[in-house]
């Protein structure tokens, strides 16, 4: 919904503005992570560009405040993408568990919900979310210190948006 109130916003200053769906792992290196890196990129000369400095991952307010009241294995700032976990829930992907991250804290609660609810084994009860951030979670993905059994879980409201520009 967020994703679409945007691209409506963009096309009133720019009619053929589209919205582009790409893969964390194509734009997390390139991209600008604080509004000055994004303040200081190459501007283009003219039109349009497509150069990833030009933009920047921004928080969901919602989420960054409800980051700011959980404990959070790394520090969350106003420009942090934050993340949610609970550490007893486990998900099955392909036959292997796998701790997930969610951008959402709502999301969170859906799916332990739903684990709850058929029983899953170790289950905190009651839940205990933490935070991270996006940062961390690559940061952690490059060094191996996450290891191979977590799961990012692209938020449900982006995961529609995709789903509808599919169809």
């Amino acid at each position: 919904q967020e994703a679409v109130a945007a691209l409506q916003d963009i096309k009133a200053f720019d009619p053929v503005a589209t919205l582009n769906v790409l893969p964390l792992d194509q734009v997390w290196f390139d991209v600008a992570k604080t509004a000055a890196e994004a303040a200081n990129a190459p501007q283009p000369a003219a039109g349009t560009s497509d150069d990833m400095r030009l933009f920047r991952l921004q928080p969901i307010d919602i989420e960054l405040s409800a980051a700011s009241k959980l404990p959070s294995v790394d520090p969350v700032s106003s420009e942090s993408i934050p993340l949610f976990f609970e550490p007893s829930l486990k998900l099955e992907v392909d036959g292997k568990l796998q701790l997930p991250y969610f951008f959402r804290l709502s999301d969170l609660g859906r799916a332990y919900d739903q684990q709850k609810a058929i029983g899953a084994p170790g289950l905190a009860d009651p839940p205990k979310p933490r935070a991270a951030t996006l940062a961390a979670y690559v940061k952690g993905l490059q060094s191996g210190t996450l290891g191979d059994n977590t799961l990012l879980v692209a938020a449900s409201d982006a995961a529609a948006v995709v789903e509808r520009m599919g169809s």
